[in-house]
């Protein structure tokens, strides 16, 4: 039963299109962004916008799904998986692996937002 739902979410997020626009409104709520930041902040966050600007309108791993709540998703776990900061090699693994944690709330925070916008 739970597998059947998650194809019927999948395949609702395939159908559902997702613009530049809103996709930025998600990523700005996953990743909590302050209304003020510092200036630090304000780079930081410009530099992982420009990366996962990049993962959704231009990344081959988007091809197929270009444009979709389903690549907004993808964009956002490639980036946490594989472009967020990281101490070393293994820690980025062992976080992208693990049951809890900042980057799998992200993910889920993602997956919701994107789920209700289909």
């Amino acid at each position: 039963m739970a597998g059947r739902l998650r194809a019927r979410e999948a395949q609702r997020m395939l159908d559902t299109p997702l613009t530049l626009g809103q996709f930025e409104k998600v990523v700005t709520r996953v990743f909590d962004d302050p209304a003020v930041p510092s200036k630090t902040q304000f780079k930081n966050i410009r530099t992982r916008n420009d990366v996962l600007r990049s993962l959704f309108e231009d990344a081959a791993t988007q091809e197929t799904i270009r444009g979709t709540a389903w690549a907004g998703w993808n964009a956002i776990g490639e980036y946490l998986d594989h472009f967020a900061s990281a101490k070393s090699n293994s820690g980025r693994a062992a976080r992208s692996l693990a049951d809890s944690g900042a980057v799998i709330q992200r993910k889920t925070d993602a997956y919701k937002l994107l789920t209700l916008a289909a």
